[in-house]
């Protein structure tokens, strides 16, 4: 697989894949436990079957849900809460 350049999009690489088939040598592609599974995996290690996400599509996930936040709080001119108030007494 070929690594994609920060804010790219293309077609070669996907957003999720096997961790059989995760590139080890590139962390920064699935981040250190996508690479440290896919390590494992290649050594024969036993790692339950699962998939790894690439980090591009981690940061766009997070990315979005920032712009989605901002955007809610620029339409009710305040900021959003979780319904929870972590301080003392409230």
């Amino acid at each position: 697989m070929t690594p994609r350049s920060a804010g790219s999009v293309s077609a070669d690489l996907p957003f999720v894949c096997r961790i059989e088939d995760a590139d080890a040598s590139q962390p920064g592609l699935f981040g250190g436990k996508g690479a440290g599974l896919a390590r494992m995996t290649a050594a024969g290690l036993p790692v339950p079957p699962g998939g790894v996400i690439a980090t591009e599509a981690c940061r766009g996930y997070g990315g979005s849900l920032r712009r989605s936040r901002q955007r809610r709080e620029t339409e009710s001119g305040g900021a959003m809460t979780d319904g929870f108030d972590l301080r003392e007494g409230q």
